[in-house]
């Protein structure tokens, strides 16, 4: 009696450790493609000379386990915004990610990750390559 008493506290004393890395491998999809999806702006900048505001224009496809991808926001043709939107964000502990692909005038890429700080908050890329997160946290 005295073990299994002692197996449950441990049980219930270690599950939301399990809970949060849990989460933290689901919101590797979101990197990943993420990822994929700004490589991708990147090749279809250099054929076309600026970014694409459709997701089926890219030659990239991404998987949907846990994470919506929208058509991103064309801020204009050097700036391009991309949103990875948790299904179910607080039942599955995962948060917000965005995407802003940046072409420089020293004919260079840039590329800014964010998360949101917590499942129940959205979080935006910011405007210019400078910039960094409008809300949440920057990503290295």
């Amino acid at each position: 009696m005295v073990v299994i008493t002692i197996l449950t506290i441990l049980v219930l004393i270690s599950f939301p450790l399990v809970m949060s890395q849990i989460g933290k491998a689901r919101e590797s999809e979101a990197k990943m493609n993420l990822s994929a999806i700004g490589l991708a702006q990147q090749e279809y900048f250099f054929e076309k000379g600026s970014f694409s505001n459709q997701m089926s224009n890219l030659a990239t496809s991404v998987n949907n386990g846990y994470y919506s991808y929208p058509n991103p926001t064309l801020l204009s043709s050097t700036v391009v915004k991309h949103q990875a939107v948790p299904f179910e964000p607080q039942n599955k502990n995962i948060r917000h990610y965005s995407m802003g692909v940046y072409f420089n005038s020293d004919q260079s890429y840039s590329v800014k990750l964010c998360q949101s700080a917590n499942p129940s908050l959205d979080t935006e890329v910011g405007d210019t390559a400078s910039s960094g997160c409008i809300s949440g946290i920057l990503l290295d």
